[in-house]
């Protein structure tokens, strides 16, 4: 049976979702519509499984996308949006950035190493700045390049989806 969460929220798009590895009443929500960006972009919180949530300070212009939660330390969360992958070492009370690109998705593998695949404007069919990585929590990136694709010459890399397992990186373009 599906439970409702955010109708008591009328204004509050979400576009991304993340449970606590260790304690799955712990959920967060990235809000934002991509579509018609607003005031509702952020990283809300709850607690309680959903019950009740709490809407730190805006840290973004630009809605949340992804969510990813550090599998070693539950506190430490990545958020990400067009602007960039923001980070978060208290839950989500206050936030750093780390990386300013366009941000598609986050990964975390269980080691904490983080990706992020990101838009590239290159139309040569290379994709070199695609995936980025860090493995200090978000400190510094490193990009992983990614083997040319010749049947994409002359169209842009417009999404980027990053999946760790911690043996191997996946990455889907569009």
């Amino acid at each position: 049976q599906w439970l409702s969460q955010f109708d008591s929220t009328t204004d509050l798009p979400t576009c991304a979702i993340a449970i606590d590895p260790k304690n799955s009443s712990v959920i967060y929500a990235g809000t934002g519509d991509p579509l018609s960006p607003g005031s509702s972009e952020t990283v809300a919180r709850s607690q309680g499984g959903g019950s009740s949530w709490i809407f730190p300070a805006r840290f973004s212009d630009r809605p949340v996308c992804s969510i990813i939660i550090d599998p070693l330390e539950p506190k430490r969360i990545f958020a990400a949006s067009e602007e960039g992958v923001f980070g978060s070492a208290d839950s989500g009370a206050t936030w750093i950035p780390y990386l300013s690109a366009t941000v598609t998705s986050l990964a975390i593998d269980p080691a904490g190493t983080v990706y992020a695949g990101m838009i590239n404007s290159d139309t040569s069919g290379a994709r070199e700045k695609i995936v980025a990585r860090s493995s200090d929590h978000g400190k510094t990136w490193s990009y992983l390049t990614l083997p040319a694709n010749g049947n994409a010459f002359g169209a842009k890399v417009t999404d980027t989806q990053v999946l760790a397992d911690g043996k191997d990186i996946f990455v889907a373009t569009a």
